[in-house]
């Protein structure tokens, strides 16, 4: 029987790909910036044989990774959502005996495993949306004068009760861009609760007559510097500001009790001056193609670099 000595011919085309994404490579690290990726996410696991079939590309309808992670450990997925999401389901949350030591336990577990890069996006996309909702339908019904108020008692909850618990439990969490766990809570609730309120209405009086809860949580909220220069939640944010609070340096200016500044700043100009200067100089090919297949590229990419060095 005579057997062949010849190389297989997929052996052959798989080293050639590996190759080829060497070299690749080689100009992403040049041309493509670290900031394209989503939210700075963690790239994906690629199988070592680096084959494109088999790569788990979390583009279009498919799951993003912080929700196919859960299924590796859903128990102490679970755990921490009941922990958390319950402190915005009680006036006065408190933490049983020992139930700290335990919910740090977990999330160690968790932080040593596959979902461990996932931790904060979960809190940011899944927890927080539930705590959000749940904060919100306090207040909905609410109108006029009344909406204050109880804008004031879910305030006092949350700043008081809720964000020292979630920071002493959540303390282990290695957050993303430079923002705690405060401040993710903080400009959810700005985003989710006080800005989805038709709040306006209810400032429309006198500044006078605007509860001192409401007036300290619309500072407070105003100050969470997670976005510069500031989105059109925070602008809005601080038209709510000019009205309350006389009178008031913000962004646009020095307000005297209108929501159109007195004096006007020139940050803008010089911010979108600033902005134009920087857009001299662009990259045509590399951002023709979705960003979460630049993340699974640059995988193969290193996959395929690693087994060259090997």
């Amino acid at each position: 029987m005579h057997v062949s000595n010849r190389r297989s011919p997929w052996g052959f085309y798989k080293t050639t790909n590996a190759i080829s994404l060497h070299s690749v490579q080689a100009l992403g690290i040049i041309a493509t910036p670290r900031s394209i990726r989503q939210n700075g996410a963690s790239l994906p696991v690629v199988p070592e044989n680096g084959e494109l079939s088999s790569i788990d590309i979390y583009c279009g309808k498919e799951q993003p990774p912080w929700q196919r992670a859960i299924s590796g450990r859903k128990n102490d997925w679970d755990v921490l959502q009941k922990a958390t999401v319950g402190l915005f389901q009680r006036q006065k949350p408190v933490l049983e005996a020992g139930e700290l030591a335990k919910l740090h336990e977990t999330i160690r577990k968790l932080q040593n495993s596959y979902a461990g890069p996932f931790i904060y996006e979960y809190y940011k996309q899944k927890i927080l949306s539930k705590g959000m909702s749940i904060l919100r339908d306090r207040i909905r019904q609410s109108k006029g004068k009344r909406l204050t108020r109880s804008l004031e008692e879910v305030w006092g909850n949350i700043f008081v009760d809720i964000l020292p618990l979630l920071d002493a439990i959540l303390f282990l969490v290695k957050t993303r861009e430079g923002i705690t766990i405060r401040q993710t809570t903080l400009a959810a609730f700005r985003d989710q609760v006080v800005l989805k309120l038709n709040i306006e209405d209810a400032l429309s009086s006198e500044a006078a007559e605007v509860p001192l809860g409401v007036k300290h949580m619309l500072l407070i909220l105003y100050n969470v510097n997670d976005v510069f220069p500031p989105n059109k939640n925070k602008l809005r944010l601080e038209s709510l500001l000019a009205r309350t609070i006389v009178p008031f340096l913000g962004f646009k200016g020095l307000y005297c009790g209108n929501s159109m500044p007195l004096i006007e700043s020139s940050e803008p100009q010089l911010i979108a001056k600033r902005r134009s200067n920087d857009g001299g100089r662009r990259i045509s090919r590399p951002f023709s193609i979705q960003p979460c297949q630049l993340d699974t590229l640059n995988e193969m990419f290193l996959t395929a670099l690693r087994k060259q060095q090997e």
